[in-house]
């Protein structure tokens, strides 16, 4: 996986912006952090991720919620949506693989 030569910004949504989005958003800057990628990791409610979704490179939520970023992802940007969003290894997975799209293998 190649390293970004900036600053990784990272919205991690849930319903409330208080609860899981809180949990993913620990497990993501783990990822980085391994990795040696500097990273913002930012959790919001949906509803201001989306709003908000250009101050961001990539959105991580869980999978159900990805249905209210389809005109967001059709003008190019990044949504993952996790189907266990306390799996570490999923997290791993899917961020590498954006990673080397983003960036390169």
């Amino acid at each position: 996986m190649s390293k970004p030569n900036k600053i990784i910004k990272v919205c991690t949504c849930c319903g409330a912006g208080n609860g899981t989005c809180q949990i993913v958003g620990l497990k993501i800057k783990q990822f980085f952090m391994k990795e040696g990628i500097d990273a913002i990791v930012t959790p919001l409610p949906v509803a201001e991720a989306k709003s908000a979704i250009n101050s961001y490179d990539l959105v991580v939520c869980n999978r159900s919620l990805t249905q209210h970023f389809t005109k967001e992802v059709e003008m190019g940007h990044s949504v993952i949506g996790l189907v266990n969003v306390m799996s570490a290894a999923e997290i791993k997975e899917k961020l590498t693989a954006w990673m080397n799209e983003k960036f390169g293998a």
